[in-house]
């Protein structure tokens, strides 16, 4: 029905820093469920929160950091990459599944190491 245009469209809007819009997460997080069969939304980070909703106030914090000079407090380091390794956790295996990584000759994914 979209085509092959819409993928391209949202990874730029997301790499171009739209990601902290409210619509173009929601269209990621339907995307990611359609294609990889996970379900973002529910996915609990190690804070114990779910971590795809804590990504619009951590881009926005993050704009305020790198652009308007604002400083980040202590622990907030932490809480970011907290929250990434909540959602790599998640979709890397089933990103290696998808595009066959793991069948790759003399490849040996990180967490296997």
């Amino acid at each position: 029905m979209l085509g092959e245009s819409w993928a391209v469209k949202l990874i730029e809007r997301l790499f171009r820093g739209a990601g902290s819009d409210d619509s173009t997460r929601k269209l990621a997080q339907h995307v990611i469920l359609t294609v990889v069969n996970v379900d973002v939304g529910t996915t609990i980070g190690p804070r114990g929160k779910v971590s795809w909703n804590e990504l619009g106030g951590l881009w926005t914090h993050r704009n305020r950091i790198v652009h308007a000079g604002e400083m980040a407090q202590p622990g907030e380091g932490a809480a970011a990459v907290d929250l990434v390794a909540g959602l790599w956790t998640c979709l890397v295996p089933a990103m290696r599944d998808l595009c066959g990584v793991r069948d790759s000759p003399g490849y040996t994914p990180p967490s296997a190491a």
